[in-house]
């Protein structure tokens, strides 16, 4: 029949050289099914999706993705941005932002065994919190540079520095001062 309350079952497969359509708001299909350059409003999965090329998104929500890369363009600090979050081979992440022609962001976590986590910024880089802020070297240094030149840094024995240290008010001391001149 032609109703739109009957329902027809087909035991094989449905072979068609043209176009299929079907109207109304819910479609279940069953095994895989794929679509070629195909644009879809809405897609709906109780399981996994999966793509073997590119999947192209303007919104989504998620509580779990899987994915080798993942570039997101509206997840940023800057108009027209893009958020990439690559996951290498050898568990390394490397997470950027940028606003399409400088990166202004970008950390990359441990690869290949390197004991080194980097944070990039591009500018100015302001820590602001309404705790407090603990800097945890478990090998003793905290160094201050500018660019690879060390300007001082405080280790298992005090305060250091490379440059001369200027103070406006009293300099006072628990044990003894130690000077070429005073």
């Amino acid at each position: 029949g032609d109703a739109s309350t009957d329902t027809h079952e087909f035991i094989g497969n449905i072979t068609a050289s043209g176009n299929i359509s079907a109207s109304g708001t819910s479609h279940t299909f069953g095994g895989d099914t794929t679509l070629g350059t195909t644009q879809l409003t809405n897609i709906t999965a109780s399981g996994g999706i999966s793509a073997s090329g590119d999947l192209f998104v303007d919104d989504i929500t998620a509580d779990d993705i899987t994915a080798d890369k993942i570039i997101v363009d509206e997840i940023d600090a800057t108009a027209n941005g893009n958020l990439t979050i690559d996951v290498g081979e050898d568990s390394s992440v490397y997470i950027t932002m940028d606003d399409g022609s400088t990166t202004p962001f970008e950390f990359k976590t441990a690869a290949g065994g390197s004991p080194t986590q980097e944070l990039g910024i591009t500018g100015n880089f302001l820590l602001d919190t309404s705790g407090d802020i603990e800097l945890n070297a478990d090998g003793g240094d905290i160094s201050f540079k500018d660019a690879s030149t060390t300007l001082g840094g405080v280790n298992n024995s005090g305060i250091f520095s490379n440059n001369h240290i200027t103070a406006s008010g009293n300099i006072s001391s628990s044990g003894t001062i130690i000077s070429n001149d005073i």
